[in-house]
């Protein structure tokens, strides 16, 4: 049979399993599909209006009916008093020009921060400075200034109005938590200032920003956290496809979905419950990380979800990969960690690490990735994979859906081979959905996709990035 049409036949059977019982489908807006950044979300705000270089103030309305006064004041008396009053009027904005341009040349800014790293959820300080190093006084201007928003998940212009006394500044000084891990970019992007009279405007371009990079955190998968046990819904499951079978590495309760012939028939007829030997099926090998950082809700379309609901469970997904990567090269196993960015050639990054310190330079690049479009689907990132013996596939998605369900069920009948296996995480973002009904029906769905995975020997483990810490 073409194996083309065993992939779509798959494919077909995969998504009806998950979709059975009624479908709920995941709405993203149409205006992000096709890209990668999401960019900065709009949260009530007025976008600030672009300003061009020079301009004219609010005063120049005041001094045009001064001027037009003063021409209708000496035309009709023809005294001295009123000619010295005209060119006293006429002069007047010569004077203002050059206060402003002195007052132009003389504006700096300074942006400090004390940490340019800092771990999400820990409190960093920084302090902006608008440097006035003329002798006069700066009584109007204007910043646009980048600063957090009032959560602190993204970083956007507002427009500040600030004065500033002879040889001194004007500082904004804040500390901050960040949330969710990426890139923050604080300072200053231009300066308006004005004449005494505001009779003038001129734009000073300074774009001073400090970037803060916030790391993930970082935490080790204890060998309790990688113990399988039935009783909860959270718990870490391995999913297991032709392993190598040469070392057991453990003994534990038979689940819904292990082999048979991985049943320890002798030890369970001495206890009550089925036992079932767990192998060591990472010894040697190469384990491909696909980590799945594309925004799966639209919080704009339904007022269930939290606005930050795909911030969180791709943190969770960074969190979760780390963990595992880390595990792996510990056990000796070379990671391969692979998402798309599109920083990276061809929009998708792929780093092959065999060390602790190669996967420290990774650690970077995957923590400040950007969140992309829900078009970009992790499961298609396979193709990147060539080998079909030893090798072991990790899917980390905040995700559950049929085409994904597809996508990890045909590479797991394609790769195969003696000690290769494939394996889902999942990390559960549903405490972001605020609504009880979307989340059960949330919740029912993912346990739909769960027990298709099951009914292929493809187990998924769900946590949370709290629960693998021990929180």
């Amino acid at each position: 049979m073409d194996i083309r049409k065993i992939i779509h036949t798959v494919r077909q059977r995969a998504r009806i399993a998950a979709d059975k019982g009624g479908k709920l489908v995941s709405k993203v807006n149409k205006k992000q599909s096709g890209s990668f950044g999401l960019g900065p979300k709009n949260s009530g705000q007025k976008e600030l209006k672009e300003r061009s270089f020079f301009g004219f103030g609010r005063g120049m309305i005041g001094y045009l009916i001064l001027l037009v006064i003063a021409v209708l004041f000496t035309q009709a008396l023809h005294s001295p008093l009123s000619a010295v009053f005209l060119f006293f009027v006429l002069t007047w904005p010569v004077l203002n020009l050059i206060y402003a341009l002195v007052i132009f040349a003389s504006m700096d800014a300074y942006v400090d921060h004390s940490d340019m790293n800092v771990i999400k959820n820990k409190p960093t300080k920084f302090k902006i400075q608008i440097v006035n190093h003329s002798f006069f006084p700066v009584p109007f201007a204007e910043a646009d200034f980048r600063l957090p928003d009032k959560n602190a998940l993204r970083c956007s212009l507002k427009r500040i109005r600030i004065a500033a006394p002879p040889n001194a500044d004007y500082v904004i000084e804040s500390e901050v938590t960040f949330a969710y891990r990426g890139t923050y970019d604080v300072g200053v992007d231009c300066l308006y200032v004005y004449d005494f009279f505001r009779l003038f405007r001129f734009k000073i371009r300074l774009y001073n920003y400090r970037s803060i990079f916030v790391m993930p955190r970082r935490f080790s998968m204890t060998a309790e956290l990688n113990r399988s046990v039935s009783d909860t819904s959270t718990d870490i499951r391995r999913a297991v496809i032709g392993i190598d079978r040469n070392d057991v590495s453990d003994i534990r309760r038979y689940e819904p979905g292990d082999p048979m012939k991985n049943v320890h028939w002798k030890l369970s007829s001495k206890s009550e419950d089925l036992q079932v030997k767990q192998y060591d099926m990472n010894t040697g090998k190469t384990v491909y990380l696909f980590c799945d950082l594309a925004a799966h809700f639209d919080p704009y379309e339904h007022a269930a979800y939290d606005d930050d609901i795909n911030e969180h469970g791709v943190d969770g997904v960074v969190e979760l990969a780390l963990a595992i990567a880390t595990r792996t090269l510990l056990e000796g196993n070379a990671c391969v960690p692979v998402w798309y960015d599109s920083r990276g050639k061809g929009g998708i990054q792929m780093y092959p690490c065999a060390t602790s310190d190669e996967l420290e330079n990774v650690l970077r690049m995957l923590a400040t990735a950007p969140v992309c479009s829900d078009t970009y689907r992790v499961g298609k990132l396979t193709s990147l994979v060539n080998e079909t013996q030893s090798v072991t596939l990790v899917y980390v998605t905040d995700y559950l859906d049929g085409e994904f369900l597809a996508d990890v069920t045909v590479s797991a009948s394609l790769v195969g081979g003696p000690g290769s296996s494939v394996e889902v995480y999942f990390y559960n973002p549903l405490e972001k959905v605020n609504n009880p009904e979307v989340r059960q029906k949330r919740a029912n769905y993912f346990n739909r996709c769960k027990r298709v995975f099951a009914n292929h020997n493809i187990r998924v483990t769900e946590t949370t990035a709290e629960k693998c810490a021990g929180n």
